[in-house]
């Protein structure tokens, strides 16, 4: 789950402030309340994403292809044996 998540804030990077995402400052009043209702997880200073300009089908698509790729290359092959 870890790679998964990092895959998405990997593409979420992407988008810029002022078009896509405001940039909030440490312990604003809105940080404030997204940490109070547990919707972050630290107060830094850090993009706030536009609901509408994020493309949230295209980010769990790619993360999910990414995660396949990874599974598919970490699973050993079983072969059945012949006796």
């Amino acid at each position: 789950m870890k790679k998964f998540e990092e895959g998405v804030f990997s593409d979420l990077r992407n988008l810029k402030p002022g078009q896509d995402a405001s940039l909030e400052e440490p312990k604003s009043p809105f940080l404030d309340l997204l940490f109070k209702y547990q919707c972050i997880r630290t107060q830094k200073k850090q993009k706030v994403f536009y609901w509408f300009s994020v493309p949230h089908d295209r980010l769990f698509l790619d993360a999910l292809e990414r995660d396949l790729k990874r599974e598919k290359y970490l699973t050993p092959i079983h072969l059945p044996l012949c006796f």
